[in-house]
């Protein structure tokens, strides 16, 4: 059923923001092993969870930043220009 609703959406949405919400599912996944079935996760697992989670946020959202930032310089040389 997951993943149906995944696929279904996924194309009415921007790659950035599909893999932001694939990024906070294994979250999901602790936290409701967690609660529901009183699963736990040692040190190593966090640390390796959450290194996973910064490299994928660190990619997706970098080039998404990046070209924000050059809009913005290539504003303010353009006004500065002016």
């Amino acid at each position: 059923m997951t993943g149906y609703i995944q696929t279904r959406y996924q194309r009415d949405t921007t790659p950035t923001r599909a893999a932001l919400i694939f990024t906070v599912e294994p979250l999901w996944a602790a936290a409701l092993g967690y609660f529901f079935l009183q699963e736990t996760m040692g040190i190593w697992g966090m640390l390796g969870g959450g290194l996973i989670i910064g490299g994928i946020l660190f990619s997706e959202l970098s080039e998404t930043m990046m070209a924000q930032g050059q809009r913005f310089f290539r504003s303010v040389l353009k006004s500065e220009s002016s």
